[in-house]
């Protein structure tokens, strides 16, 4: 909890300069101009764009002056690749051995309309021993106002072990990996140009098995289960 809360209060400056207002002035001859206006008096008013320039206008060109909601982040694309890499925790319960492991994703997608995507998924979950998921992914899009995005994603797949495994008093034969399979929901927030920040929470299981010399039964196949709460925060390209 205490890590939700604090990826919460990072955050929380770049939802509240999404919600800054633009100042537009409407020219008598159909120009837009928008920007923040430094000075309205003595008959003119002066703006600066957003691109860093000033301009003064005679109060007699303009037309009408209002407040819109600025939104200066780029719009996310309806179709086409995006690349989420995120980094977070699998935690488990206070019985496991390691209550929290770190787990780090990347996920290959291509959203088939603003509502669907689908992909490849790798990375490195790092429980008893290091492993690489390889799975596919499919995720649910609801956009939002603001160039925000709620999602629901599923994945699943097989983890390949990036180690062999070591345990004290048996001699490890084979270390093997596991299915694994994962859900979860996210928020995309706005962020400055092809980058968009995420977070999200959900549900981890993993089994990863190995060989190990028994001492009455040779060589016996052992697997263990984790079902672990995931938590991750992200940079989503696009």
């Amino acid at each position: 909890m205490k890590d939700i809360l604090f990826a919460l209060i990072l955050l929380l400056p770049i939802i509240g300069y999404s919600q800054k207002t633009s100042d537009v002035i409407y020219l008598n001859n159909g120009s837009i101009i928008k920007g923040q206006i430094i000075s309205n008096e003595n008959n003119s008013v002066k703006i600066e764009t957003y691109c860093g320039n000033t301009f003064v206008y005679l109060s007699a060109d303009i037309r009408e002056i209002t407040e819109e909601k600025y939104i200066p982040f780029k719009t996310l694309k309806n179709t086409g690749y995006y690349n989420y890499t995120s980094m977070g925790g699998l935690i488990g319960s206070v019985s496991d051995n390691k209550t929290t492991t770190f787990s780090f994703t990347m996920e290959h997608n291509y959203q088939i309309n603003k509502n669907i995507a689908v992909g490849a998924v790798t990375g490195i979950d790092w429980f008893e021993y290091p492993v690489a998921p390889i799975g596919i992914n499919f995720k649910l899009i609801a956009p939002m106002e603001y160039n925000m995005a709620i999602y629901l994603g599923i994945t699943g797949g097989y983890s390949v072990p990036l180690e062999e495994l070591v345990v004290a008093d048996y001699d490890i034969k084979e270390t093997k990996g596991g299915y694994f399979a994962s859900s979860e929901i996210g928020v995309i927030l706005p962020s400055m140009g092809n980058a968009n920040i995420f977070i999200a929470i959900g549900y981890r299981y993993q089994d990863l098995r190995y060989v190990r010399e028994d001492r009455w039964l040779d060589e016996v196949e052992r697997k263990t289960t984790y079902n672990r709460f995931s938590l991750k925060v992200g940079v989503c390209l696009h």
